[in-house]
């Protein structure tokens, strides 16, 4: 309800809150202002303001990458970020991941997203799956990084061929702690991504992990 605005926008105000509730508030925040509401101006204000702790202008970006109906004004704002050096690293890959949810309405970033590849410590993951979200073209490319197993799972068939990595995921998530996904989200994925998945989960039955094998019995059952 947009009545919760109020008490979701005064989080910024209070950074160890906002830090345990980040993940949730920013798209809680955008979903509420899918319309329009009075808090754009104030994020974009948070968003600039330098003088803001990073947690709170990363808060900000989050949020509008989630508003897609003002995306022309929110581009406009965030473009500027993308090449600024002096700019914290953590919010120019927020800045990154914002203009990707931003989707195809993100167009006129896409020369400087590219750029990225050449000359930013940007991960390739985070460039490869904002590029693919705002111009379909890149879904090779994303799928050849494997950005992410949610990135796998949203563009579906076309990213079979990231499967075997899917299914080394189901393992990792587990044991992994330098990969902070669940299980779950690579065999979502494999679950998108269809028939073209088949082969590679047959041979994930004869995987020596319970896991897999488990996972991928149940996926095939369905």
């Amino acid at each position: 309800a947009i009545d919760a605005l109020p008490a979701l926008m005064a989080l910024v105000n209070d950074r160890d809150r906002l830090g345990d509730a980040l993940s949730e508030a920013a798209p809680a925040v955008a979903s509420l202002c899918a319309e329009g509401c009075d808090a754009l101006d104030e994020l974009l204000r948070l968003r600039a303001d330098r003088s803001q702790d990073v947690l709170v202008r990363t808060f900000a970006t989050e949020a509008l990458g989630g508003m897609r109906r003002f995306a022309p004004r929110i581009v406009s704002a965030l473009l500027p970020i993308i090449d600024d050096a002096t700019e914290d690293e953590s919010l120019r890959r927020e800045v990154v991941r914002a203009l990707g949810e931003l989707g195809p309405a993100a167009r006129d970033a896409l020369p400087a997203i590219e750029r990225l590849r050449m000359s930013s410590g940007l991960s390739r993951e985070v460039i490869a799956s904002a590029l693919w979200r705002i111009d379909p073209k890149f879904i090779p490319e994303a799928v050849s990084v494997l950005a992410t197993p949610l990135d796998a799972r949203d563009i579906g068939p076309a990213a079979a061929a990231g499967a075997p990595a899917l299914i080394q995921g189901l393992e990792e998530g587990l044991e992994d702690a330098r990969r902070p996904w669940s299980p779950f989200y690579p065999a979502d994925a494999l679950r998108r991504i269809g028939k073209p998945a088949v082969p590679h989960l047959i041979d994930a039955l004869r995987s020596a992990d319970v896991v897999v094998r488990s996972q991928a019995a149940e996926i095939l059952g369905e």
